[in-house]
This record gives structure tokens, sequence and C-alpha cells, in this order.
């Protein structure tokens, strides 16, 4: 049940425009090699020949280049860390003439030469700005300085278009805060509001990166990819950026201040009263963009537990985010109490600066399948009549914690008989999981089907939903196994309290030892009539705290109080 590789799907749509352009055969560029299986998909005459590398990698190109006329990169991020003027350059002198990419328009040519032209154009233009940028050891002091400059009041550069709300995030990949972003916009433009756009860092590369990208396609909300490249008026504005600002980004680290002047220069091209910005860094990028642009209105939303807890998180996050929260524009929220006050803590503000802002959920795509279905899904699975069935929708990374979820399946495989355990998800340690599982003897009790685009059949099949994370804000999949009437147990993380009755429509689990976790998810196993009321409850538990128009009234609310 795992996604097909992307890549490959691409490669093949590429092809089919190759084809009816004239461009066959093709060399396919990638950052990291392509599996073989793209045979499968493409006659073999078609591929002249596959390159893989990044940044300033020198290249294996085939041996007679010149035999095609295009190179056809499957990303349309062309730019920085993947393709470049460096790899360009040696494909031309190779004597490739033309380059294809995937485009939000589409598959486009261009020429070689144009572009080399172009990004050297581009080159010189931001070695100018580097020459702005701070180059020196950021202490904590330049730091504060240059970012309390940014807040300096000055006139707006440009004029708001009405009802224009941009949202920023660092993808669309399948995670709790993407599927939030896209249930605000859809819910926006139910509610009749149709100048939305949302801006990602990500959507093309890494694979998943546009999980829930169609959903916003069929609602006809534009998602693109922040651009680095630039028309002669935004080069301009740039230049004006860098004559007002100037002094302030000497201040400021360059990992910091290339992202806000791109994502100010975004910001003037679409011109929104209302910047939105979910998670911490896109939070701060977005947030200084949009003040030193002049947007009238500023949400930025946390969406888990304070910084703090993750160890990669940059040295200058939490000076920056101080120092954002006291602009009068700027309203900062979290979707839970606990995170509001985590965050609050971490930045020595007062209690309920941070306002909260629950995730909305939309009952509507949660509808609970037939009987018969539910039970061709557990066939295709190959669960047995009469297993009962506990799982996990989860991301296999630290935050999750998945070998708490094994350590405790384990015993509960060893205590039930007639019970199969389904794990639905990926991530960096699916692998190490997947050994541990096979090794154990429990491969045909114990399922890892990977990601489903679609998890309510998933959610259904199960009899008790569990998770283990150590980290977590409002934890998206409990409403929504709730809302199909499942029974949740859960470690007492983050906004997870939050998120259901305990003792009424699931149980909070105040350790992280799996035979405490394994205990309250058998006493549901083996208690059907307190495991019927539960799952007849839990539904309208969703409903009337965490129901999408409750929400999205929320977040107009917040627009509002952002404005006043």
């Amino acid at each position: 049940m795992a996604n097909e590789d992307p890549l490959i799907q691409r490669t093949a749509d590429c092809i089919s425009w190759c084809r009816q352009n004239g461009l066959l055969p093709v060399i396919i560029h990638s950052p990291e090699a392509l599996s073989s299986k793209i045979f499968d998909s493409v006659p073999s005459d078609a591929i002249a020949g596959m390159v893989s590398g990044m940044g300033k990698t020198s290249l294996s190109l085939p041996s007679s280049p010149a035999k095609t006329r295009a190179v056809a990169i499957i990303s349309p991020r062309t730019h920085g860390k993947f393709f470049n003027f460096h790899m360009a350059r040696q494909y031309r002198k190779a004597g490739v003439s033309c380059l294809v990419r995937e485009t939000s328009h589409g598959w486009e040519k261009t020429r070689l030469s144009h572009f080399l032209i172009r990004r050297f154009l581009e080159k010189i233009l931001w070695m100018t700005v580097g020459r702005v940028f701070g180059r020196i050891p950021c202490t904590s002091l330049r730091l504060g300085k240059g970012c309390l400059a940014l807040c300096a009041p000055h006139a707006p550069l440009y004029q708001p278009e009405q009802d224009g709300i941009l949202m920023f995030n660092a993808s669309l990949g399948e995670g709790g805060a993407e599927r939030q972003l896209v249930n605000t916009l859809a819910g926006l433009r139910d509610l009749g509001h149709q100048n939305l756009h949302v801006l990602c860092e990500h959507l093309r590369f890494p694979p998943g990166s546009a999980f829930y990208l169609h959903q916003l396609e069929e609602k006809g909300i534009p998602a693109t990819e922040i651009d680095r490249t630039y028309s002669r008026e935004e080069k301009q504005a740039l230049q004006s950026l860098l004559g007002i600002f100037g002094d302030a980004f000497r201040n400021i680290p360059e990992e910091l201040a290339e992202p806000i002047v791109t994502y100010a220069l975004e910001i003037i091209r679409r011109k929104p009263q209302v910047v939105h910005a979910w998670q911490d860094m896109t939070s701060v990028f977005a947030g200084f963009a949009a003040i030193i642009a002049g947007t009238p209105r500023i949400l930025l939303c946390g969406r888990s537990l304070a910084p703090y807890n993750y160890p990669t998180s940059p040295r200058w996050l939490r000076a920056c985010y101080r120092i954002l929260a006291q602009h009068p524009a700027v309203i900062m929220a979290n979707n839970s109490r606990a995170g509001a006050k985590d965050y609050e803590k971490w930045l020595g503000l007062p209690e309920g600066r941070i306002g909260v802002l629950s995730n909305g959920f939309d009952g509507a795509l949660f509808r609970k399948p037939s009987p018969d279905s539910i039970r061709a899904f557990k066939d295709s699975l190959g669960i047995p009549e009469g297993h009962a069935v506990i799982g996990t929708v989860a991301r296999m990374s630290e935050e999750k914690d998945p070998f708490l979820f094994w350590e405790t399946a384990k015993q509960l495989l060893a205590h039930h008989e007639n019970l199969t355990v389904l794990h639905v998800g990926s991530g960096p340690l699916y692998a190490s999981l997947r050994k541990k599982v096979e090794e154990s003897g429990h491969s045909s009790r114990y399922l890892m089907p990977g990601n489903m685009k679609d998890p309510v059949p998933a959610f259904s099949a199960m009899d008790v939903f569990l998770l283990t994370s150590r980290i977590e804000g409002t934890p998206n999949v409990i409403l929504e196994a709730q809302a199909l009437g499942i029974p949740v147990v859960s470690t007492n993380v983050g906004g997870a309290a939050e998120t259901f009755a305990d003792g009424k429509t699931g149980f909070l689990v105040h350790t992280r030892k799996a035979e405490d976790l394994a205990r309250k998810t058998s006493f549901i196993l083996e208690h059907p009539e307190w495991a019927g009321i539960a799952s007849h409850t839990a539904p309208d538990f969703i409903k009337n705290r965490f129901g999408l128009d409750a929400m999205l009234r929320k977040t107009l609310d917040f627009y509002k109080m952002a404005a006043s």
C-alpha cells in the first residue's frame, strides 16, 4: 500500500511531453539517482542518459550528449542547491541546447544559453546582496540590533489587495500542520474568500512535498514554490529593500537574512492584506518579511511545543520570536493551550500573549465506510476474520517514538492471540523498525503498509488507536480516529490531553512505559461495552470541540486582532 515513486511518474510525464515537442531522446537529471524501474514506464530509447547531482558536483555525462538536444530536470527547483549555473554550464559545453523543467504551469522548454545568462545576472545581483548581509560572527547583541531595526516604523512597500490572504509553509507534505493549512484554505474558500495563495519552500522535491497539493487544486487555490528568480521590477524592489534595511541586514546572519529578503519580495509581488505563517522557521522568515514589506495583518502559528525541545533549532530562533512578539501587527497563536503556555514560558511572555487556535476538523471528509468495505480493506492486508486491530497512523521519526509503539504492540501480541497490529506511515525509522519486526517473527501480525493517501479505511479497521509520540501539538490523528468512532490511547504529550475525554473516549497514559500503554489498550479490547459507549460518544466530542466552522471563525478573529 506504500505510495509509488513520484519521481518515476514525473519522469514518464516529462518523456511524454518531450515526445510531443520533438525533443527525444533526452537526458534525465535529478538530484538523486533514479531507480532503473523508470524503464518499466518509458521506452529505453527515449532516454539518452540519466545523471544525478546537486550543488557544484562534476557531472558524469553520457558519452555522446551531443546526440540529444535537451536535458530534463525532474523537479522545477532549478536554483541554488539543486540545478544551478555550474551544472548548466557543463551541459552547454557538452553541446546540449535546451533545458526542460516542470513549473506550476506544466512542462516548459528554455534555451540553456538563456538560462545561463539569467543565472549569471542573478549571481551578480546576489553577490551584491551578500555583501550587505552579516558576514562576521553574529552576537546576540548584533542580532537583536539588526532585528529591531527591521521592525522600525516605515512606509509600506505595497498597497494591499482586497481580501488577499497569503500563507507560508515549508511544504505540503504529509503532516498535521499541512493538513490544517489545507483545511483552513479550503474552508476560507467555501466562506467566499477568493484571493488566497500558499507559498512553500518545497513542492516538487523531495518526493512527498506535495502530498496535499491535489486538495488545494480541487478548490482552485494556487500553491507555488517560493521563487528566487526575479523580474526587472522585482530586482528594483530588492535594491530598494537593501537601501532601506541595509544597515539592519549587516547585523543579521545570511542564513536568516536571505530568506527574509526572498519572502519579502514574494509578499510585495502578491500584495496580501494578511500573511499567515505556519511553524517556527517559516514564521520567523515570513514574520520579518511581512513587517519590512508593510503587511497590515500578520499571524504566526506554532504547531507543537516550544522548539527548545528540538536540539537542531537555530540559536537565533528565540531572540527573533521575542522581537516579533512585540510588534503591533503580529499575532501569535498555537493549536493547543499546552503549546501556547510552553512558548510563553520559553519566550518570557505574559500568560495569554499567545492565543489558542485549535485544529479544525471537517467531519464530512471522515465518514466511516460500510462493514463490507472495511472487511475488503482488511482482506487486502491479510487481516484474518475475527482479529481485533490496534493501530496508529504516524510518521516513523524520533518525535513519534515508533519503537515505543512497537514495544507496546509486542506485549499486546503476546497477550492477545487474535490480534493484528496496523502501523501506517513511513519515515527515516521505517527500515530499522521493519527489521525488528521481521527478526521477532511477528511480520504476519504486525503490518507496515507505508503511507496511505486516504487513511480513513485504515482508521476504520482499528478497534483501538494508539499514539506514542514524544512531542506533539494537537495530534490530528487522535481527532480523526475519534471522528470515526475509534477509542484512543495516548501518551501525555503536548496538547494530546485536550483532544479527547479521558476515561470516556480514550485513556491518557502519564508514563512512557510500554506495559502501561498495553494495559489501557487491553482494557478497551476486553471491555466491548465500554468500547461501544466510547465509539458512540467520540464523534460528538470532536464535532463540538474541534468543528471546522469554529476554527475558521477563530482564524478570522485573529486576522481582525492583527489589524487592530
